[in-house]
């Protein structure tokens, strides 16, 4: 799935608007939100197509944010040197608030700055791990919730979850070997602790 087509199923299509589900200004279209001098009746008129445009425009305004963010945290160059999965989840935060994300905001610490951290070193485990200490979790207060957690799952199921590499399993109960998934490795650890 394209990022396009991703936003437009994490959001939806609102063609008389909503409110925002995390409590901000009123969205139109696939999750345009409502700013400075913009009323809902400007965009009256507007079909599908023209909000495709939209989003379309939408979509470039938040990966400028998602880089320049990028760029001011990490260092100039970060960005061009992330892959466009990486590249998707920042612009995912960007899009949704339409904003910094917050994880590059000034003086942002803990599990926030740690997601933002992992996505950067692409380490999609800590990514996962931030969410146990409550970062997806967090979204629970707001009015709109299981439409924010929905959308949060998706997020974390299309960008993250696929990329999580499997680990080696623990020690094996009884032998003291591990279970290793090339037999190369186990025929070196049978050498230096043969089992009989």
């Amino acid at each position: 799935m394209d990022f396009e087509d991703y936003i437009i199923d994490v959001e939806g299509y609102h063609g008389t608007g909503m409110d925002s589900h995390e409590g901000g200004s009123e969205t139109v279209g696939y999750g345009h939100k409502i700013k400075g001098e913009e009323t809902l009746g400007d965009f009256v008129n507007f079909g599908k197509d023209e909000f495709r445009d939209l989003l379309k425009k939408d979509i470039m305004a938040a990966t400028n944010i998602a880089m320049k963010s990028t760029n001011n945290k990490y260092g100039k160059g970060t960005w061009s040197n992330l892959d466009e999965n990486r590249k998707s989840i920042l612009v995912d935060f960007a899009y949704n608030s339409g904003k910094t994300p917050w994880m590059f905001e000034p003086d942002t610490y803990g599990p926030k700055s740690e997601f933002g951290d992992a996505v950067v070193q692409g380490s999609y485990e800590d990514m996962m791990e931030t969410d146990s200490t409550g970062l997806w979790k967090g979204t629970r207060h707001i009015s709109g919730t299981d439409k924010v957690l929905g959308r949060n799952q998706t997020l974390i199921d299309t960008y993250i979850k696929p990329n999580i590499k499997p680990k080696d399993t623990e020690p094996a109960s009884g032998d003291g070997l591990k279970k290793i998934k090339t037999e190369n490795k186990i025929f070196n650890l049978l050498e230096e602790k043969p089992l009989f």
